[in-house]
This record gives structure tokens, C-alpha cells and sequence, in this order.
């Protein structure tokens, strides 16, 4: 697939999100209860580098970094702060763009399955479209590029992109501690960086010394903070939950099934293509930047799941779509060795592909489509569904595991 073809497709799914998304005033996110860290990021913007007048929550407290950025970057020029925050957005994202690019270009897809891929991590109505509605959230996508930053440098044996990446992560959120782990077990694990030499010693060093320099500052922070302010282990994971199976066996449920709604296309489509493989007994065909990404993307997605959902509100399916890019390109690798990416290597196919993952991103809240809650998830599943069905149809023989598919055997 050229980069041609590559970029037009990126377009397409760019412009399908401008067109679509349900663009708000900057306070509606918060007054409709979806956007509520927004007032304490701002009022963090507003004081730097100082703190607020009436302080900071310690979670708040952990993620100072960016939105400090935005406040005097807002003072330097003299640019609104609301201003800032979505200018600032608008160039995280599209950066982003182009990273999911440079994840899924090496693997030869095909327009079919790039079309999939690109639009998984591109259209999700959790990440990209809801930083647009809500730009205070600007950590949050922050976290998600250098994620996706810290992948691509893991896939091509960079130690300073590794680096970067999980810096950039951290300074956004702290979810970036277990990727930081997988990172450096990848280092440990993977043949090309074994090869690698100083390299390696750097990313592995930096993958362990990064977040525990972080992890310490945020140890000092929540020291510095009233005991009553940090919550006991029951009040805030998921232990208080199930201590108390089987009354909270319907919350534990909805627990997970509202993390799952991130990406339901995604965990379809991810499901199927294993079952595919483990039946030609081929997983072992699989290279270990299929089952990397795999990881880095399970380390922020499945978090969630550890915390309890009282003490969430409701904010499952937004952190559980923050593992969004990985997943999707560890499915890009799965199509490429499954056949299921040459078998959709159609232009008219890539349409129908495309259409349907489309629909997945037509929030009832985000997007300006008029569909209610209920329609919106029928909508996803039904479209998950149809894309399952279209991955187990007949298909071609196998192409070849090559670019990134090919590296870190």
C-alpha cells in the first residue's frame, strides 16, 4: 500500500471525525457530569506554576506537567487559556495520526485491513473525538501519544523514542507505570534488542529508572497530603468489591462491561483472529511485536478492571480506550500473519470495512449523528458483529510476517 493511498485513508478518517463530532462550548462537557476533571486541570493552568488557592486532589497533583505547559504557554503569548488547550490538543492529535501511521505502515496491510486498524485508533468515540469535545482533558491524550510513542520505539530498537515516549506518558498520567514494566521486559525479551547492545542498556535503565523516579515524587506528593485524602485499598480497588460477592455481582458485571464498550470492534476482531490462528495452529507465527503490543496495550486497558467502579463514577470506558493504539496495532499484526489482511485487500471491501467502523465512533454524546444511548451501543455491537463475520469468511493463503510483523523474532 503506498503512502499515497496510506494518507488517503488517513484523511478520510480525519475528516469523518471533524465532520461528525458534536462540537461543544468549552464548560458543557462539565456541566453534563462527563468532563468534571476539567474544573481542577483548568484552575491547576490557570495558577502556574504555582498551585490554586484552594490546592489540588493528590490525583490532580500527579499530572501537573501539561497542564502547567498550557498555563504559561497561555501567559507567554498571551493566547486564551480555553484557546491553548484546544490548539494544544489539535497538534497532540494529529501527531498522533501520523505515529499510528509509522505503527502500521511496516506491516503491508493492504487497504482493507490499514483502513480497520487506522480507524480503530484514529475514530474512538472515548479518545480522539472525546478530546476534542472536552479539551481539558489534553493529559489524556498526551498519555496516548507518548504511549504509542514508546511502542513505535520499542518496534524499532530506539532507545531515545522508548524514552521519550514513557516520559511523555508519565508526566500525563501515572497509568503509564505498567507500560513502562512491559517496556522493559520487552527490552529483556526481544531478540532485536538483545542485538542492540548499549542501546538496550539505555532503554531497559531508562524503562526502570523513569518511573521510579516518578513514582517516588508521587509518593511524596500523596505523603504530603491529609491521611484523610488517600483512600483505604477496599474504598478504592476492586478488593471492596468483591468481598462482597454475590450481592455486587451485578456492579462487578456492569464493571466490566462498561470497560469492554471502549473498543468493542477491537475485542471482536481481536478475538476472532486468534481463534483463527490457535485453529491452524500458526500462534507461534506470530512475532514478538504482535504479542508486545499486545501487552502494552492489555497494561493500560485492563486497569480499569483493578479499581472500584464507586470509586470511578462511571469512567471505565474512557481509561480502558487509553490502551486504544497499542491493541490496534497488535491487531495489524494478527491480520497480516492470520491471511485475513490479504483476504481484505479490496477497495470496495476496504468501504464496507471502513463503513462499519465508522459506526462504532457514533457516540450518543460526541457525535452530532441523533441516535440515543441505546442505539449507539446496538449500533457498535451489530457493526462489531458484521466484522467478525467478514474475518472468518474464506480466505486467501497466508501472506508473509514482514516489516514490522518481521522484527524482534
Amino acid at each position: 500500500m503506498s503512502a499515497v493511498a496510506r494518507g488517503a485513508v488517513l484523511a478520510a478518517w480525519v475528516a469523518f471525525v471533524l465532520v461528525t463530532t458534536r462540537w461543544m462550548a468549552w464548560g458543557e462537557p462539565v456541566r453534563e457530569g462527563y468532563a468534571l476533571d476539567v474544573l481542577q486541570y483548568e484552575a491547576v493552568a490557570e495558577a502556574a506554576p504555582g498551585l490554586p488557592p484552594g490546592g489540588a486532589s493528590a490525583v490532580v497533583l500527579q499530572r501537573l506537567p501539561v497542564h502547567w505547559t498550557v498555563g504559561i504557554l497561555s501567559d507567554a503569548t498571551g493566547l486564551d487559556l480555553h484557546a491553548t488547550y484546544r490548539v494544544a490538543t489539535g497538534l497532540v492529535l494529529a501527531a498522533l495520526v501520523l505515529v499510528v501511521d509509522r505503527l502500521l505502515a511496516p506491516l503491508r496491510l493492504g487497504v482493507g485491513a490499514y483502513a480497520v486498524c487506522a480507524g480503530i485508533a484514529l475514530t474512538n468515540p472515548y479518545t480522539t473525538r472525546f478530546y476534542l469535545v472536552a479539551p481539558g482533558l489534553l493529559g489524556d491524550a498526551v498519555f496516548v501519544l507518548g504511549t504509542a510513542l514508546a511502542l513505535l520505539g520499542l518496534v524499532r530498537v530506539r532507545a531515545a523514542l522508548v524514552l521519550g515516549g514513557l516520559a511523555l506518558a508519565l508526566l500525563a498520567r501515572q497509568s503509564a507505570l505498567p507500560v513502562a514494566v512491559v517496556a522493559a521486559l520487552w527490552v529483556l525479551r526481544a531478540g532485536a534488542w538483545r542485538a542492540a547492545g548499549r542501546a538496550a542498556l539505555a532503554a531497559y535503565a531508562g524503562a526502570v529508572a523513569v518511573p521510579l523516579a516518578a513514582l517516588t515524587a508521587w509518593i511524596a506528593v500523596a505523603a504530603a497530603r491529609p491521611a484523610s485524602d488517600i483512600p483505604a485499598a477496599g474504598d478504592f480497588t476492586v478488593l471492596g468489591v468483591l468481598d462482597d460477592l454475590p450481592g455486587t455481582a451485578s456492579l462487578l458485571a456492569e464493571h466490566v462491561g462498561r470497560a469492554a464498550i471502549a473498543f468493542p470492534s477491537l475485542i471482536a476482531l481481536l478475538a476472532v483472529v486468534l481463534a483463527l490462528l490457535l485453529r491452524a495452529r500458526r500462534l507461534g507465527a506470530v512475532p514478538f511485536p504482535g504479542w508486545g503490543a499486545l501487552a502494552v496495550g492489555g497494561a493500560v486497558a485492563a486497569q480499569p478492571l483493578v479499581f472500584n467502579p464507586l470509586w470511578l463514577h462511571g469512567n471505565e470506558t474512557r481509561l480502558a480506550a487509553l490502551g486504544v493504539v497499542p491493541l490496534a496495532t497488535a491487531l495489524g499484526v494478527l491480520l497480516a500473519v492470520s491471511g485475513v489482511a490479504a483476504a481484505w485487500d479490496s477497495g470496495r471491501l476496504a468501504v464496507v470495512l471502513g463503513a462499519l467502523v465508522a459506526a462504532t465512533s457514533l457516540h450518543h454524546l460526541y457525535t452530532a449523528v441523533p441516535v440515543t444511548r441505546g442505539q449507539y451501543l446496538g449500533l457498535a455491537l451489530l457493526a462489531s458483529t458484521a466484522l467478525a463475520v467478514l474475518a472468518v469468511l474464506p480466505l486467501r493463503a497466508p501472506a508473509p510476517a514482514d516489516g514490522l510483523a518481521a522484527e524482534g523474532r
